[in-house]
Formats: structure tokens, C-alpha cells, sequence
């Protein structure tokens, strides 16, 4: 229990309590069964598979070992999430558009400034231009029509943005988010780990018609053990200490009780650091 999974692992032998934490993997904070028969064709949804990364919260099992390192789940997903294609954002694409339009219209106008010195200007009108000026004046030309401060612009005015949302505590990493930002109609996150710690934690205790804060209830805890709001804590104290499949790590004994790693199901977990956290002794 509370132990690693080193590889993904078919199992051939598990306990009747045997749980998986997979919120590495799924994002899902609810323990997983393992069995031995497969339930799914998926094998992040499967019971009987136990893969890399995953921890054994509760029980115990064996399996046969069938991927490892990069050929595990795991490693394939960190191999994906590793590839970055290359796609322009609609911004890029309209700027690209824009650009190969002045760009055709600047070569046209360069043709004609050529083919209009040669089939009038140099017979009309001889010493007006050499042939080497009519060039440069076509060139001149071709690159006016080049919109050298359209990337700037762009640029510039995603950074003004970046800086007004951080601001607002957003940090950007690339300014192309930016414009992601602004044509999203449904924002979809991850909540465990990502909106939330992934961890659970106890905030109040009732009992019948009487709600207790925790906090405050640890705060006159460490002032005086005897100095409790109602009777009935002690009775749940013992119960929610003896009743727990928790238990905490030892090699983090010395730490306090918030940064004390606990092998166990979440909800366990929770309740043994609220009970340990609270000054009252077993024996009454």
C-alpha cells in the first residue's frame, strides 16, 4: 500500500480491497478496484491493468509486467504531449493572406512600370530615364507597397494585451494564446490538479443541528484539549483515528501534520490529518 507503480502490469492476483489512485493519468480523484478479469477495451477505463505512475492506495496485488518507459501508457502520452505541430492561428493566416495579396499587387505594379518605360516612355519620351533608372524607380515602387510595419503592429498589440492580462494574474507564455483566447466561446480545464490541489481536506463537523469550523476547533485544541464545544468530539475522534484505513508515512514523521504524506484513499486521508491534528488524547 502507498507504493509507486513501476510499470504498467497486468494482474494476475489482488487483494479484495486492492485501490488505485489514477489521478495522474484520468484526472479523476476517485479510487479504482482493481480486478483481475478485464472490464474494458480502454485501457485507461480497465480495472485489471495497473499502469506506471499509478499508486496502489489500499491492498495489495501481483501482475505481469507487459510495457515499460516509453512503451507504457504513460510514456506514450508524454511522447504525444511532446509533439508540437506547427499551425497557423487565424490572425497568421489572415495576416499571410494579406501579404501575398499586396505582395502580387506590388509585383503587378512593378510589371508595368517596366513594360510602360519600354513600349512608351523610351520611345516618346528618350531622354527622360535610362533604363537603369526606370528599374530603380520600379523597384522603389515594388517595395513601398510592402507592409514592413504590419508585424510589428501585430506583435505590439498582443503584447499590450499580454500586459493588461497579467495584470490580472494570467500569465502568457506565447502571444499566439492570446488570439486562442479571444475566439473561445467554451473554455474546458482539468480540475484535479489543475483548478484544485487534488487533495481533500476536512472544513466542518455537525452534529445534529450544530455546525463546528475546523479551524476554530484546532485553534482551542492547541489552547486547552479540554476546552471543546460538544461532548460528542471525543467519541468521533476515536472513531475517525481507530476506524481509518490511513496511515501516515513514517519518513515524514518529523514534518508537520499539513506535509505529512498518508498512504490511503483520499477521504481516509482527510479525516486521519484532521483527527491527528487535534489535541485529545484516546484514553478518556
Amino acid at each position: 500500500m502507498g507504493d509507486r507503480v513501476p510499470a504498467d502490469l497486468r494482474l494476475v492476483q489482488v487483494s479484495s480491497d486492492l485501490r488505485f489512485d489514477r489521478s495522474l493519468l484520468t484526472g479523476e480523484s476517485d479510487m479504482i478496484p482493481g480486478v483481475i478479469d478485464i472490464t474494458s477495451e480502454n485501457a485507461l477505463e480497465t480495472r485489471n491493468l495497473a499502469l506506471t505512475s499509478t499508486f496502489v492506495v489500499q491492498g495489495n496485488c501481483s501482475g505481469v509486467v507487459f510495457a515499460i518507459g516509453d512503451k507504457s501508457v504513460m510514456g506514450r502520452i508524454v511522447a504525444m504531449s511532446g509533439q508540437n505541430k506547427f499551425k497557423l492561428t487565424t490572425v497568421q493566416r489572415e495576416v499571410w493572406f494579406f501579404t501575398k495579396i499586396i505582395s502580387a499587387c506590388a509585383l503587378l505594379l512593378f510589371i508595368i512600370a517596366i513594360v510602360v518605360w519600354s513600349a512608351w516612355l523610351r520611345k516618346s519620351f528618350p531622354n527622360f530615364e535610362t533604363a537603369s533608372e526606370a528599374i530603380i524607380n520600379s523597384i522603389g515602387c515594388l517595395t513601398a507597397f510592402v507592409p514592413q510595419g504590419l508585424p510589428v503592429c501585430v506583435a505590439l498589440s498582443l503584447t499590450i494585451v499580454a500586459k493588461r492580462m497579467a495584470k490580472r494574474n494570467v500569465l502568457v507564455k506565447n502571444l499566439a494564446t492570446i488570439e486562442t483566447l479571444g475566439c473561445m466561446s467554451v473554455l474546458c480545464s482539468d480540475k484535479t490538479g489543475t483548478l484544485t490541489v487534488g487533495k481533500m481536506s476536512l472544513q466542518n463537523v455537525a452534529f445534529l443541528d450544530t455546525e463546528y469550523g475546523v479551524d476554530s476547533m484546532k485553534e482551542k485544541s492547541a489552547v486547552d484539549s479540554h476546552d471543546l464545544p460538544p461532548a460528542a468530539l471525543k467519541p468521533l475522534h476515536m472513531v475517525a483515528r481507530l476506524c481509518n484505513g490511513a496511515k501516515f508515512d513514517s519518513t515524514t514523521a518529523h514534518l508537520p501534520i499539513e506535509e505529512r504524506a498518508i498512504k490511503g484513499d483520499a477521504t481516509d486521508t482527510a479525516v486521519l490529518r484532521f483527527a491527528e491534528s487535534l489535541a485529545i488524547p484516546l484514553s478518556t
